[in-house]
């Protein structure tokens, strides 16, 4: 075959894999860090409730969440717990 770059050629296989591996660790990298961002945020949001069992786990999270992770699950956990106290009064008030 000519000198043209060809896909079938065995160093563009191994560059397609390569980068596919690499896609998929970034993907995995990314889903992982969503998950632990929102089990913080639930355990969060169930401390501020008042159930504190969630506090080793919480601590085991923010060894590996970085500092932005945290804040914004922590964002998110008042928002849910406002939410939920709103919630709370309209249903007593009516």
């Amino acid at each position: 075959m000519s000198s043209v770059f060809s896909l079938r050629e065995p160093s563009a296989e191994r560059g397609n894999l390569q980068t596919l591996s690499w896609l998929a660790e970034v993907f995995y990298q990314h889903c992982l860090g969503l998950f632990l961002e929102t089990a913080y945020m639930c355990v969060s949001a169930a401390n501020m409730a008042g159930d504190l069992r969630g506090n080793e786990l919480m601590h085991s999270l923010e060894e590996l969440l970085t500092t932005t992770q945290i804040s914004h699950a922590c964002e998110r956990a008042i928002g849910l717990h406002a939410a939920h106290r709103d919630l709370s009064a309209q249903s007593f008030t009516q």
